[in-house]
């Protein structure tokens, strides 16, 4: 069973054990192993909480990588996304970046573009709640 953060209802710390607590120890990281990804792919999934594409584990480790790559705190929130009003903390950001594949550089670009797509004059509201087939979409171009 994949061990979820209560606090974020995200970050894995350890498939191995089920009597143990997201509050591991340092000492427990250095020797703990990365998660098993087919493993935590299909959990993910049987959760709602991917579509179904494979995922790299976002452990603790993985995530705070990105929090080099910001002046904000994991806390602070980027934007609210509507239609669902969700909140689009520096946390939040960094796990789905992680999720995806996404190199810790990029987080100040993840930022700005969730900063964008936050704004009230990108209506995210009217693209996410129409039955059109659109997505938002961003491409980055250069060194």
């Amino acid at each position: 069973m994949v061990k979820i953060d209560k606090s974020c209802g995200c970050l894995i710390d350890d498939l191995l054990d089920d009597n143990r607590l997201c509050g591991s120890s340092e000492e427990d990281m250095k020797v703990m192993v990365d998660p098993d990804p087919e493993r935590v792919s299909l959990e993910f999934y049987e959760k709602r909480m991917t579509d179904g594409l494979p995922i790299i584990p976002p452990t603790r480790g993985r995530v705070e990588k990105f929090y080099r790559y910001t002046a904000r705190k994991p806390g602070d929130v980027i934007a609210t996304l509507p239609p669902r009003m969700g909140i689009a903390t520096v946390e939040k950001v960094a796990v789905n970046a992680v999720m995806a594949g996404c190199i810790p550089q990029m987080m100040p670009l993840l930022e700005s573009c969730i900063e964008g797509i936050g704004r009230d004059e990108f209506n995210l509201a009217g693209i996410n709640a129409t039955t059109h087939p659109v997505s938002v979409a961003v491409v980055v171009n250069g060194p």
